[in-house]
């Protein structure tokens, strides 16, 4: 079962969240929303590893034309985790990058 649905919780989505092994350990899976899952038995339960890692509204990106910017969320943190990245030396050392918006 998918972490964001088995924790309760308001978990942000897009169209693909990243779902990486880890290097040093293959039974070891990470996920991501705005905040780090990781399990280690198949996906039978799930643990969040990390706090919520996007920002607390980190404004309307430049690049936007003035429609788009004026439906932007104001105030309230948005974007999720985009990648993961599993150290391949260290285990328990993750690099996670998230979206701007």
């Amino acid at each position: 079962m998918p972490p964001s649905l088995a924790h309760p919780g308001e978990y942000r989505r897009t169209w693909t969240l990243p779902l990486v092994f880890s290097p040093i350990d293959p039974h070891v899976l990470y996920f991501g929303s705005q905040i780090l899952f990781r399990t280690a038995d198949g996906g039978n339960s799930w643990q969040v590893i990390s706090p919520d890692l996007t920002r607390e509204d980190p404004g309307v990106p430049a690049n936007l034309d003035a429609a788009t910017a004026a439906d932007a969320p104001k105030g309230k943190r948005r974007g999720v985790i985009y990648t993961i990245g599993p150290s391949f030396v260290r285990g328990g050392e993750i690099w996670a990058a998230r979206t701007m918006a």
